[in-house]
């Protein structure tokens, strides 16, 4: 293969090379590749794979990829990016098959078809003796970022030979034949895009930063498509959701793949829906409740409401309850890296929905302290011992988990106080509301400990700026959803409480210094902590940070997440618009975007 430096003179024709009289010979490069990436990647600020003559990332976007005439050839200020279509399909890298697995029969009972559970059993994972060290991972080399890359995709069990034709059981989904992206199954040119998008995308995009990459959806989810055709659809959901996303400058590409990924969507929940009802399902499989999730997060990133994906995580309580309810009390096995990731998912899709879901949701869902004293088992227990600190083993929250359940509590507490009656069973009265108050404050101050330790700690790191900083940005998640429970009590305590007191305005600025120093756009952990942030802004009194919050929201980068931040910005804008043209009409009478913390049915609009 050529190297990218051309020598232009003194090749000979037996292809030796001679030198220039009284100069030194010249050292080719070791490297065989255009660092800097394509024109078209470079204009678009993404890492290019640099596959010729057309990479991945522009066939993926159908996008003209067009390379430099010389290695080192600057971007022209004047490029712009043009539209082609291909017609080959992504060229993805592939795991050696792992070796065949010796499994039990399977129940007759188990979603109606035995192959499926009989031949495509994941290998149970167990602790590892011995893990590389997590600086390692997170190495600022350019060679440890490419080993990560090379393990991008999952490592999935090869089905035997065998095993009878899946062409029946696959029928009712776009899944049929021979396989490519899954063992045994091939995809349609359209659904291989759709694929191979929610993994190197929406998947990319629910993991966090700070996460122990075993524990990440990248490694954990995506394992699970070969499990069942159902969550394979929802995961060609939400590739197509994704594209519809990552396309909404161009209102066609963006409105084919939104209908793709409802038709998917549909597909996946009415096959669902069938299999419970037949009975032909194992309620206890990780992939089913692994399927409640991601549609509860799809239903998230498509900017749907608070008790649409309230439905999910009532659906997924369910499972955990039955779970549950065949665990002994002297059982103390500890937590699989599935089930780790599966619990933390379902605590953060539960706090965001309690706050924006509907009264009636509400009764569906389970009170905190009931919640939590069942997932504390699963949640509490490193699975890996040698992390840099112990809450990468909380590949969802990390440091935030407290914090979280802090911000349920208060959030239950907020909603059965002020929300229903004394007549009602959800009701909280008075004596038992203050002392929740007095328990909780108790609770902040515990969290206020640990993040002052942590930060200092953190410190100590600083000498390996990729692992400080994907950690100290999971601090800055914990920090700003504990400063607003903080501000949420105080408005709790007195509804009629003004924003510009000192108190708020402190906790305001905190987390404001928290968001612009370590979540900046590009970082997923903003994703996570999009309620703490609304609650801060609605007691923002000052002009320019009510400009830096809007900033910092529509700038995230994150396609999961951009249309819940474009809804909490709109909802936060026209709230201070409001209080600035009451303000100048009806004085401290007027509107007050604080008030925005009982206002249901804005809260109800949106979602977290």
């Amino acid at each position: 293969m050529e190297t990218i430096l051309q020598f232009t003179e003194g090749q000979q024709g037996n292809g030796q090379e001679t030198e220039e009289e009284g100069k030194p010979p010249l050292k080719k490069r070791k490297h065989n590749r255009v660092r800097t990436g394509c024109f078209t990647c470079r204009k678009r600020k993404k890492k290019c794979d640099e596959k010729q003559p057309h990479c991945v990332g522009c066939i993926r976007n159908k996008l003209k990829c067009i390379y430099p005439t010389k290695w080192n050839e600057r971007l022209p200020s004047n490029f712009v990016l043009e539209e082609q279509e291909y017609h080959e399909p992504l060229d993805y890298k592939k795991k050696k098959p792992l070796k065949r697995l010796k499994v039990d029969n399977a129940p007759d009972d188990l979603f109606g078809v035995i192959v499926l559970n009989k031949y495509s059993q994941q290998q149970q994972q167990q602790q590892p003796e011995s893990v590389t060290p997590i600086s390692s991972v997170f190495s600022d080399s350019e060679e440890s970022n490419d080993a990560l890359d090379e393990n991008d995709m999952p490592l999935v069990v090869q089905t035997p030979a065998e095993t009878p034709t899946f062409a029946s059981i696959w029928a009712d989904t776009s899944l049929i034949g021979f396989g490519k992206y899954l063992p045994n199954i091939q995809l349609s040119l359209e659904d291989a895009e759709l694929y191979s998008h929610c993994v190197k995308n929406f998947m990319e995009m629910i993991s966090m930063p700070h996460s122990h990459p075993l524990l990440s959806p990248t490694k954990l989810w995506i394992e699970l498509a070969s499990r069942s055709p159902i969550l394979t659809d929802v995961y060609l959901s939400c590739g197509a959701t994704y594209l519809a996303c990552a396309n909404d400058g161009n209102q066609e590409i963006a409105r084919k793949y939104q209908q793709m990924a409802e038709e998917k969507y549909d597909s996946a929940v009415k096959s669902l829906m069938d299999a419970i009802a037949n009975n032909n399902i194992d309620l206890d499989s990780n992939w089913l409740m692994t399927a409640g999730l991601i549609l509860c997060l799809r239903d998230r990133s498509h900017g749907l409401n608070g008790s649409r994906c309230a439905k999910h995580v009532a659906f997924v309580y369910n499972l955990i309850q039955r779970r549950m309810a065949k665990l002994s009390v002297e059982d103390e096995r500890l937590a699989t890296p599935e089930e780790r990731l599966l619990m933390e998912s379902f605590v953060f899709n539960y706090s965001s929905s309690l706050m924006t879901c509907s009264k009636q949701d509400v009764l569906t869902l389970p009170a905190p302290s009931e919640l939590f004293a069942k997932v504390g088992r699963w949640l509490q227990q490193p699975i890996y011992e040698n992390c840099d600190v112990a809450w990468m083993n909380n590949p969802v929250l990390g440091s935030a988990l407290s914090s979280f359940e802090v911000m349920s509590k208060l959030i239950d507490l907020l909603r059965r106080h002020f929300e229903f009656g004394p007549e009602e069973d959800k009701y909280i009265g008075d004596s038992e509301f203050w002392q929740t108050i007095f328990t909780l404050q108790n609770d902040i101050t515990e969290v206020d400990k640990f993040n002052a330790e942590n930060n200092a700690s953190l410190a100590l790191l600083m000498t390996n700026q990729s692992l400080y900083f994907a950690l100290r940005s999971n601090l800055a998640v914990s920090i700003v959803t504990i400063n607003a429970c903080k501000i949420l009590m105080e408005k709790m305590m007195n509804p009629s409480l003004p924003a510009f007191v000192p108190k708020i305005q402190k906790l305001v600025a905190d987390s404001m210094h928290e968001l612009n120093a370590y979540m900046p756009s590009d970082n997923y952990s903003s994703s996570v902590a999009l309620l703490g942030i609304f609650i801060c802004g609605t007691a923002i009194m000052n002009k320019q940070d009510q400009i830096s919050l809007c900033d910092n929201l529509t700038s995230i980068e994150n396609c999961a997440s951009r249309y819940v931040a474009l809804n909490t910005v709109g909802v936060l804008t026209k709230s201070w618009e409001r209080e600035k043209l009451d303000e100048t009409e009806f004085g401290d009478k007027g509107y007050k975007c604080f008030d925005l913390l009982f206002d249901r049915t804005t809260l109800e609009s949106i979602h977290f």
